[in-house]
């Protein structure tokens, strides 16, 4: 059996045919891997974010308009470096204007925004008129995780990987695109182009339960924008401070507006970025897990039946369902298994398998 549309992916000689049913003559003739669009099951939503990371690969980009980011998305710009951008739509940059333009107008009424030109949490009652120097305070008063001497140089065990601050960064600024936050659209462009240059920041491993928001690790991105000295970010071929980092790619320091602050730090962008990561991984795990059953089935020359859909049918756990007709279709032209076929009942050997199949 040929399992080389995945083959990257598991590296062995399987294929997997992703219907829930497991008579291959009721499949409707779809090819190996190819997703149920009836009865989407885990085998077929996993092939499809497969896929659609591979043609992300080729074509090199992915678009971003603050509403259609997936998983596949994520995972090609963050384990893959491909680029990405902001689509070009009117409607983007009118949302974000729009939210940049209110605030503006809320604060020339004299309005106290929390936040803005408040303080933070039980300091909320003071006020201030040096709206980005509270910004910058906000910033400064996050930017408070621990990293050692040697994370600071890129080989320590304190930081979150480049592939989790990619990731993090561009779900971040997806959200910002959706201009709630009264963040100006050159923050995103900006952040953008610094993924483009292979350029993140050293991001404390821990120091966020993601409460409101991952404050935390997302001020250390804002650092980044700000130019702060003491963030040290990462590039393809050194680590530098972020105003050195800037230098390098064309950028200048940026003052951060009345609320640009507080917009870039309060989400829950790395929590949702890592939910991804986690959920491509499990399903490379899950799948080469039931991979491996099947395996271990033709190696001790089961029989197929301990798969059959009645036995999960009896139970009925969903994932235990779609797991066994996974299994069953890996094992569909095995000649070391037994078969359902009528003639294989007649084989001689062990009338039921060893417990541990």
């Amino acid at each position: 059996m040929a399992f080389q549309e995945i083959g990257q992916l598991f590296g062995n000689g399987h294929h997997v045919t992703t219907s829930s049913n497991p008579n291959p003559d009721a499949s409707g003739g779809r090819k190996p891997f190819e997703a149920s669009h009836d009865s989407p099951t885990h085998a077929s939503q996993a092939c499809d974010i497969w896929k659609k990371v591979q043609s992300i690969k080729e074509c090199g980009c992915v678009l971003l308009n603050g509403s259609h980011l997936d998983i596949a998305s994520v995972i090609a710009v963050a384990k893959y470096n491909c680029n990405a951008y902001v689509a070009e739509t009117e409607d983007i940059a009118n949302s974000m204007n729009k939210s940049v333009l209110l605030l503006e107008e809320y604060l020339s009424k004299g309005y106290f925004v929390y936040g803005v030109n408040t303080g933070f949490g039980g300091s909320a009652e003071s006020r201030t008129k040096d709206l980005p120097a509270l910004q910058s305070a906000l910033l400064q008063l996050t930017q408070a995780g621990i990293l050692a001497d040697e994370d600071t140089f890129g080989n320590g065990l304190n930081s979150m990987s480049v592939t989790w601050v990619r990731a993090a960064m561009l779900v971040r600024c997806n959200t910002l695109l959706r201009g709630h936050s009264g963040v100006r659209l050159e923050l995103v462009q900006a952040l953008l182009l610094l993924l483009r240059k292979g350029m993140t920041p050293i991001v404390p491993l821990r120091g966020s339960i993601s409460a409101s928001g991952d404050l935390i690790p997302l001020s250390y991105v804002a650092g980044l924008l700000e130019g702060n000295p003491d963030i040290r970010i990462r590039t393809p071929t050194s680590i530098m401070s972020a105003d050195m980092a800037l230098e390098v790619a064309g950028l200048e320091p940026i003052t951060l507006g009345p609320k640009e602050g507080l917009g870039l730090v309060n989400g829950t962008a790395p929590s949702a970025a890592l939910g991804c990561l986690a959920v491509h991984e499990e399903n490379k795990l899950l799948l080469l897990a039931q991979d491996l059953v099947a395996m271990s089935c033709e190696a001790l020359l089961g029989k197929a039946e301990n798969y059959h859909p009645l036995i999960s049918s009896v139970c009925p756990h969903p994932g235990q369902v779609q797991c066994s007709a996974t299994i069953l279709n890996f094992l569909e032209g095995s000649s070391l298994v037994q078969s359902l076929k009528e003639e294989d009942k007649f084989r001689p050997g062990l009338a039921q398998d060893r417990y541990a199949l």
